[in-house]
């Protein structure tokens, strides 16, 4: 059962992504530990987007809903600067 609604919660957060940017991958699973605990990252999405103010609200108004919908203590969003050649 908590598998489902876990897997209902993802599509949810996919579905906003698209809504949002249009685009997104999620390419990995992986597993790490910290302090003793063992974690599991169920999802790690990558989404290319502008580097603007605008965008970088979006991230964090974003980040904060997760948090609270998928009740996690804190959700990691990072940014990398890419080149197109």
């Amino acid at each position: 059962m908590a598998i489902r609604s876990n897997q209902r919660k993802l599509g949810r957060v996919r579905e906003e992504l698209l809504a949002a940017f249009g685009s997104f991958l999620v390419p990995y699973r992986r597993a790490w530990k910290y302090d003793g605990t063992q974690y599991v990252e169920i999802v790690k999405i990558e989404v290319i987007v502008s580097s603007d103010r605008v965008t970088k609200k979006v991230l964090k108004d974003f980040k904060e809903r997760l948090k609270e919908f998928l009740q996690q203590i804190d959700i990691l969003i990072t940014t990398h600067g890419i080149q197109v050649i």
